[in-house]
């Protein structure tokens, strides 16, 4: 039903519009002092005498109808957005087996997809060597992904400056920006755009080709199991704080699917 006050469509004939909240039926459920009149099913109506004139009063049924329309329909926030994709993460951990690769695949391809990331690669301690490599990528071409298979790093490339130089702007998160840093030939071309390495930034919001963002993923007393990366956005600004918080939140939801696999409580 359109509502008569505002046009917006309603999935019910009764209770409030869900846009404005105005009744959708003025006449309907109306109480007025000492009146009397016939229910549902032909049943007399007690009269309310504490009712004011013209009060109208809504069907609690319609409650729910309200809630489930603007729950599918509504233009959903940021924070809607981001609560629902930590929310279809979760029930893989309600698997009684959970591919831990699959999931992280997963988180990759939302963080790209729901915060346009153009980059988006997930690493992990390898157990052979200690060393830490890249097993995931969303968005990232297929030469870049070959040369990123043949990057190991260290503990020191992530907590000390050096070959990287970075800054933390959390205790999860790192961030590197392209004038602090010079690359070898062969990080060069794990970019995915290597061709626009070395413009100049013009704005502090400016996001160029060899920024980006490490977010650790910490196991018991904070080891460093991996680090979701992420690079370049679609807007061509940097990653804003809320951004950066999801990532740390899938960070740790990786973390713990890690130590349960490990403890072979997953596959």
């Amino acid at each position: 039903m359109k509502c008569p006050t505002c046009g917006a469509d309603n999935l019910s004939a009764s209770g409030s519009c869900h846009n404005c909240g105005k009744p959708l039926n003025p006449l309907r459920g109306t109480v007025r002092a000492g009146a009397t009149g016939t229910g549902p099913g032909g049943s007399a109506t007690a009269t309310r005498p504490d009712a004011r004139a013209g009060v109208s009063y809504v069907d609690h049924r319609d409650i729910p109808l309200r809630l489930k329309f603007e729950y599918s329909h509504t233009l959903k926030d940021q924070t809607q957005k981001s609560l629902e994709s930590i929310q279809h993460i979760l029930e893989q951990f309600t698997k009684p087996v959970i591919d831990v690769k699959g999931l992280m695949q997963q988180i990759a391809d939302n963080i790209s997809k729901q915060f346009g990331i153009d980059n988006v690669a997930i690493g992990l301690k390898s157990p052979e060597d200690g060393k830490y490599r890249y097993v995931i990528h969303s968005g990232v071409r297929e030469e870049a992904i070959q040369i990123r298979s043949k990057i190991a790093y260290t503990l020191d490339d992530f907590y000390k400056d050096g070959d990287f130089n970075g800054t933390f702007i959390s205790k999860y998160s790192k961030i590197y920006l392209a004038e602090d840093n010079e690359y070898k030939d062969i990080e060069r071309m794990a970019y995915n755009r290597p061709l626009l390495l070395g413009l100049k930034r013009r704005s502090l919001n400016d996001s160029l080709e060899a920024d980006y963002i490490d977010s650790f993923i910490l196991g018991l007393n904070d080891e460093l199991l991996g680090w979701i990366e992420i690079s370049g956005t679609r807007t061509g600004k940097l990653p804003d704080a809320a951004t950066v918080r999801w990532v740390e939140a899938a960070a740790a939801l990786i973390g713990v699917a890690l130590r349960c696999e490990k403890t072979k409580r997953f596959g």
